[in-house]
């Protein structure tokens, strides 16, 4: 009997372990998530401004003007298409993360160890509360499709 309560014992500490490891893994994925939307959303932003400053005179060719036009119209939805996907892969990510934290709070003598418990366990991970990270990205998605729909409605004014 003594031996069985060690196994169960050295179990929950190798399942907390990998635990641990999983919530720090869903954070690296969550955070190359963040830069690579704030690396796709600048280029996007370069490619803009780009064919903004070329005027039309200065492009030679019918094809050329077309494609001018055609991307100062794409390149912004094109930015509000990959803010609101890669907001909602974030944010998934991010749920996932406290699934892990709460399961391994939920391990038995790891509650309050490594991790606060301030929410309680609930599963499918999209059920997960949303923490002032996920809000940030959430804001920081919102205004991103903010700026795009500004700049697509002066293009479409001016």
């Amino acid at each position: 009997m003594e031996e069985s309560i060690s196994q169960d014992e050295a179990m929950n500490k190798l399942y907390g372990q990998y635990l641990v490891d999983l919530v720090i893994n869903q954070d690296h994925i969550a955070q190359n998530f963040l830069k690579f939307m704030l690396t796709v959303e600048s280029a996007l932003v370069v490619a803009f401004a780009f064919f903004l400053r070329l005027g039309p005179g200065q492009i030679s060719g019918q094809e050329l003007s077309h494609l001018r036009s055609l991307a100062i119209w794409l390149i912004p939805v094109m930015g509000i298409i990959v803010a609101i996907t890669l907001t909602v892969i974030i944010i998934y990510e991010r749920k996932f993360q406290s699934l892990y934290v709460d399961k391994f709070n939920r391990l038995p003598g790891h509650c309050d160890h490594v991790f606060p418990k301030d929410h309680p366990y609930k599963s499918p991970a999209n059920k997960m509360h949303l923490g002032r990270v996920d809000i940030a990205v959430i804001v920081l998605g919102i205004l991103t499709v903010l700026a795009w729909g500004f700049f697509l409605w002066a293009v479409y004014t001016g």
